[in-house]
């Protein structure tokens, strides 16, 4: 992938946040994605003028009858589809669709063979197994040891706080209802650690306080993730220490007067980012809006900022990705225990795991083979029981926990809770956390390709065929994921047989009242009724889920998109297609 700036600027004329959906950063579009045409076919009866092969011919004894090509191809749907498609801004984009009933019956097809960019469609894969093989009611924790114990209230050496992949440590309000709500300290978490640390009669920690992310391993970023995507929300690090969504929030307000410094609020209020900036106050007036710019580069916790603000504005708020996120675990404990009474004579340490003797491979060919026979899984099972003893062969062990005095712990909610947060707002790094939460709870979790070839084996044993998928995160911010339209519409299919299948569908965004389907297909046809997980990346889109057509019917139904202009031609012709979709049928 090309990129055609140095630097990435940052234009507001009003509050700015970054988004929480995987896609490209806000300034440069991405190198368009390939399609490749896949070497399998699904539907059986498909028409060769999608792309996919038409089922053989069946030889009578007393004439040969080529099939039936499917009514849809001809009918009303198809003739709206094309007529949509047709639209000029579309002009020169690429489209791949698949729509059939639960039961597998094709509804319709255009280029259903051919490997799209989905971007965060593919947080339907990751959820989906973390269904399976973790299930709903998985909990993970977060814990403080004393390796040296403790004596007469002092802790000899470091305090090490020990992160398993807890996302819930920040102020966001769980179950999820409806909007993100974040309510409160998003360091309460923390707080909540550093109390059980001082009712333990700790007074002080003569050495550090360390972060330690060991649980998985230091592979902060996937292949595919663009550089300028990791100053922001949607590009944090991944770690199993989250803190606030490994994400500092800074607020930009105008000065008291023209001329003077913008004034700056960091939440949480800690002392991890180092500010540079030059933003001054401006006179308003007619068409005089806020200008901004914002910088970190990768590896660096000191932030750039320049342009103006109007003297009247409404403060501006940026989303900043942290660089190390076990430094900033370890800063959120320290100054809570300094509020607990607790003195600290050390600093703050991070301890990752030691990834240089780890062979990386493809991860998408997994060592135990692509057949289905590898990974079993049945298809009514909702807990990771059905996962054989022998489904992962470890290379080597993980490195084990801390050992020592346990100071402190806390629990995480449900699963479920997070899935929903992943899915409804289309959050990236707790679909990170996910795919590696598969590996490291179901076999051994050595590297990336672990819980990539984890969730391989299991999108396998859903009906997914190996060529029409390549995926190379969890989140779909990768440039390199490619699935199919039939793969989802198979997994889709596969989800709706299992005991999870109600509480997976509650996890989709719903057209016109949730998530990011909150503003999208809210007239009265149709709001209500699609479920569905969205997708953009630069110029990918993507909608893929369930709906309920006129007739009562469910569809199934994956729409991508790829290589279209700005804008949001795109995405109108999707929901276009949608409302087709259920009108027809």
């Amino acid at each position: 992938m090309s990129h055609q700036r140095l630097f990435s600027l940052l234009l507001l004329s009003a509050t700015v946040a970054a988004p929480s959906s995987a896609r490209a950063s806000l300034y440069i579009s991405a190198a368009p994605t390939e399609n490749f045409s896949s070497t399998a076919n699904f539907f059986s009866s498909a028409s060769p003028a999608t792309g996919a092969t038409a089922s053989p011919t069946t030889t009578h004894k007393k004439k040969s009858h080529a099939p039936a090509k499917p009514p849809a191809l001809h009918g009303p749907l198809a003739s709206q589809i094309e007529t949509i498609l047709a639209d000029p801004p579309l002009g020169g984009s690429s489209w791949g669709i698949s729509i059939t009933q639960l039961d597998g019956t094709p509804v319709y097809a255009l280029n259903d063979d051919k490997r799209f960019a989905a971007a965060s469609s593919t947080k339907l894969l990751t959820t989906a197994a973390a269904f399976t093989l973790l299930g709903p009611r998985f909990t993970t924790s977060t814990r403080v040891f004393a390796p040296a114990g403790v004596s007469a209230g002092t802790v000899h050496g470091d305090l090490i706080l020990y992160g398993m992949g807890d996302t819930s440590m920040s102020a966001r309000t769980l179950p999820y209802n409806g909007h993100t709500e974040r309510n409160g300290d998003p360091l309460a978490a923390y707080d909540d650690l550093a109390a059980q640390i001082a009712a333990a009669g700790v007074r002080q920690v003569d050495g550090n306080i360390t972060g330690d992310d060991t649980y998985f391993p230091w592979q902060p970023w996937p292949n595919g993730w663009a550089w300028n995507d990791l100053q922001w929300e949607y590009g944090a690090p991944v770690s199993a220490l989250i803190t606030n969504d490994n994400v500092v929030y800074l607020t930009i307000a105008p000065g008291a007067a023209p001329g003077d410094p913008a004034t700056y609020t960091w939440l949480p209020q800690m002392d991890y980012f180092t500010l540079q900036s030059s933003i001054r106050t401006v006179a308003s007036g007619p068409g005089v809006k806020t200008t901004l710019g914002a910088q970190r580069d990768p590896n660096s916790n000191t932030v750039r900022l320049w342009g103006t603000i109007p003297v009247n504005a409404q403060p501006s708020s940026l989303a900043l990705a942290a660089n190390d996120p076990a430094i900033l675990a370890a800063e959120a404990l320290r100054e809570r225990l300094l509020t607990h009474g607790v003195r600290v004579l050390g600093t703050t340490a991070a301890r990752h795991r030691d990834n240089s003797e780890i062979d990386l491979g493809d991860p998408t060919n997994p060592s135990a083979g692509d057949s289905i026979s590898d990974f079993p899984v049945t298809n009514s099972n909702d807990s990771a029981a059905s996962v054989t003893a022998n489904a992962l062969i470890p290379a080597q062990a993980a490195p084990p926990p801390p050992s020592g005095t346990l100071l402190a712990q806390r629990t995480s909610p449900p699963l479920l809770q997070d899935l929903t947060v992943t899915n409804k707002v289309s959050q990236n790094l707790h679909a990170e956390v996910t795919l590696l939460q598969l590996a490291a709870n179901t076999g051994t979790l050595l590297s990336r390709k672990d819980a990539l070839s984890t969730e391989r084996r299991f999108l396998l044993s859903t009906g997914m065929l190996p060529a029409d998928f390549l995926v190379y995160d969890g989140s779909g911010l990768s440039r390199d994921d490619m699935i199919t339209p039939r793969a989802f519409t198979a997994l889709l299919r596969f989800a709706a047989r299992q005991s999870w299948a109600a509480a997976y569908r509650a996890t989709l965004p719903v057209s016109g009242m949730d998530g990011t389907l909150n503003a999208r297909l809210n007239t009265p046809d149709l709001k209500g009724r699609v479920s569905a997980k969205t997708g953009s990346l630069s110029e990918d889109s993507a909608l893929t889920g369930y709906l309920t057509a006129a007739s009562g019917k469910t569809m199934v139904f994956s729409i991508l998109s790829n290589r279209h202009l700005p804008g949001s031609a795109a995405r109108t012709a999707i929901d276009r297609i949608i409302a087709a979709i259920v009108a027809t049928n």
